[in-house]
């Protein structure tokens, strides 16, 4: 049901919002992220709804006057949501209007009658849809859609005939390919250190790859990405950029990162139960001393590898298949002094 508050103007309510970086801020009820910018937004309470645990108050954006616009705004205004939905409508110079979510606001939380609509101050609205979300949104603003590639993974796993949520298996990391070294350096720019933290960053191929541990690990439907392996590109061979691979752990801290026992026997599971997965495995990298895998491409409509996919600009993708965590195969690495560092200067050849 919904209650309607009696509109008064001195319920008006102003804040004030200086040079907030990377943090998650309550503002009367909404979880907003303050990622740059300066601007001072005015709201009006409208109604209250009873919900589970507590209550939801919807606001109207009764005015706004920012300092600057540019492609965070959107992460500014608050469009995307983490916790609440509801219904905002509110006057933007034409300039921010391209950055907000289409509407209008759909009811379909039970707790709902029927949706809210507003208009403020008489004037045409603009009318933004908050969704709700158990993920952190700001990840999706550096790497693109995780949460739908995370979907698509596990889509593919369960038609080859694993579901590696039921199975427990731990996806520790993602991978996202950059078409360039700019795009590298932009996107370990933007990943760190308001996202997570750089645990390494090593020559490995020929060219870095670095490694970055989210500070909040990333949540979709079972799995928890704790990770986010960013590779280089290679001099003369661009990848089209996205996200490329996810990588399960399927042993236990017991198996280590020597070896591939585990991963033997994970292979030869998968071909007693003649899971179609069985006859997709690429074992090039199961020889490898430390942090052996094993891995599966998909691809919708081709049937071509992931690389392949790649180099032509299409959505190809792979699931590997290791022993341990790759947070837990870098501590390793670096204890057993084993990380080849980037030289110095390596960046400047491809930069000018």
């Amino acid at each position: 049901r919904i209650v309607e508050t009696p509109k008064k103007q001195d319920s008006d309510e102003e804040l004030e919002i200086y040079e907030l970086k990377g943090k998650f801020y309550q503002v009367l009820g909404h979880t907003w992220d303050h990622e740059v910018g300066k601007f001072k937004v005015v709201y009006r309470p409208l109604y209250t709804c009873p919900r589970k645990p507590g209550r939801f108050e919807a606001h109207q954006l009764a005015s706004s006057h920012f300092s600057r616009f540019e492609s965070k705004f959107r992460r500014i205004h608050g469009v995307t949501m983490t916790e609440q939905r509801g219904v905002l409508t509110t006057k933007l110079p034409p300039e921010a209007r391209r950055f907000l979510l289409p509407g209008p606001f759909v009811a379909s939380d039970p707790d709902w009658t029927h949706p809210m609509r507003t208009h403020p101050l008489g004037l045409d609205p603009v009318v933004c849809r908050l969704e709700r979300s158990h993920e952190s949104p700001r990840i999706e603003h550096v790497l693109g859609e995780v949460g739908a590639f995370v979907d698509r993974v596990h889509a593919a796993l369960c038609m080859a005939g694993l579901d590696a949520v039921e199975q427990g298996y731990e996806m520790d990391h993602v991978c996202f390919r950059c078409s360039t070294t700019e795009q590298y350096l932009a996107i370990l720019k933007a990943l760190t250190p308001n996202l997570g933290k750089l645990l390494v960053e090593s020559m490995i191929g020929g060219r870095p790859i670095a490694t970055v541990r989210l500070h909040k690990p990333f949540l979709r439907g079972g799995y928890s990405v704790s990770c986010v392996e960013v590779p280089c590109p290679k001099p003369g061979r661009p990848y089209a950029p996205g996200l490329e691979h996810a990588e399960l752990v399927i042993g236990t801290a017991a198996d280590g990162c020597v070896g591939s026992e585990t991963l033997q026997r994970f292979m030869a599971n998968c071909r007693t139960q003649q899971l179609p997965l069985a006859d997709r495995f690429d074992e090039r990298s199961i020889g490898k001393l430390v942090n052996a895998d094993v891995s599966v491409s998909f691809d919708d409509d081709t049937g071509m590898t992931s690389e392949e996919a790649g180099k032509k600009g299409q959505s190809g993708f792979s699931v590997k298949f290791h022993q341990q965590p790759l947070y837990e195969v870098i501590e390793y690495e670096i204890a057993q002094q084993l990380v080849v560092p980037v030289p110095p200067g390596y960046f400047d050849k491809f930069l000018g």
